[in-house]
């Protein structure tokens, strides 16, 4: 194994394409955090739902994003990693949108099965990081870019 300078791991971590795809996720994941963090608020205050109601839609989303992730595993195999991030990139998208129309709960429902595929691009994400890298740097690539 040959030592790795402080020149080709710059080269190999700051590449056009690896630079939009970790700034894509930074983006998803900040607006994902925030979005997450005053959902069940805005549902009971704006909204008006009642706890309970609130603490289904909250605990569905926990459960689809484990399912989205699972799925998306085998998206990537199936049809490529760019058009899996793309269809759950836009469903997630839609999903924001949706939240400011959705009126019954069954509606807040749905509108959660299309917030929690957000988590799943992650999955693309790290497949991603860990097929561009040089094996030189693989492991601590990746583990740099994901701190980032």
């Amino acid at each position: 194994m040959v030592p790795l300078d402080q020149r080709s791991v710059r080269l190999s971590c700051c590449s056009a394409v690896l630079t939009e795809d970790v700034a894509l996720q930074v983006l998803l994941i900040f607006v994902n955090q925030g979005f997450i963090g005053f959902y069940p608020t805005y549902l009971v205050e704006v909204r008006g739902l009642s706890p309970q109601v609130v603490s289904i839609v909250f605990s569905s989303y926990s459960a689809l994003v484990i399912f989205s992730q699972s799925v998306t595993g085998i998206c990537i195999g199936r049809f490529g990693a760019k058009l899996t991030v793309g269809i759950l990139t836009g469903l997630y998208v839609l999903g924001l949108i949706a939240v400011g129309f959705a009126r019954p709960p069954l509606q807040f429902l749905l509108v959660t099965v299309f917030l929690s595929q957000r988590p799943g691009t992650s999955v693309v994400n790290n497949t991603f990081l860990a097929e561009v890298l040089p094996d030189d740097i693989d492991d601590s690539g990746v583990g740099l870019l994901r701190t980032v």
